[in-house]
């Protein structure tokens, strides 16, 4: 049920903004500040898992 609402802002994990929302287990969103362009670039559209695994305890993205 916690994965059907959306949760929408700016999501960190300390490397990488990114704005946009979380939507059944997925962030979907625009980059707006990278340490490592070599692997997302800033304005590039992402599509990333909430969490490493499915198993883990932590998000690897929290809201800012």
């Amino acid at each position: 049920m916690k994965k059907i609402i959306p949760k929408f802002g700016k999501f960190t994990n300390g490397y990488y903004d990114i704005v946009g929302i979380i939507w059944f287990g997925r962030l979907i969103g625009k980059c707006v500040r990278s340490e490592f362009e070599c692997v997302i670039k800033v304005n590039e559209i992402v599509d990333l898992p909430e969490y490493h695994l499915p198993n883990d305890i932590k998000p690897q993205f929290r809201k800012k």
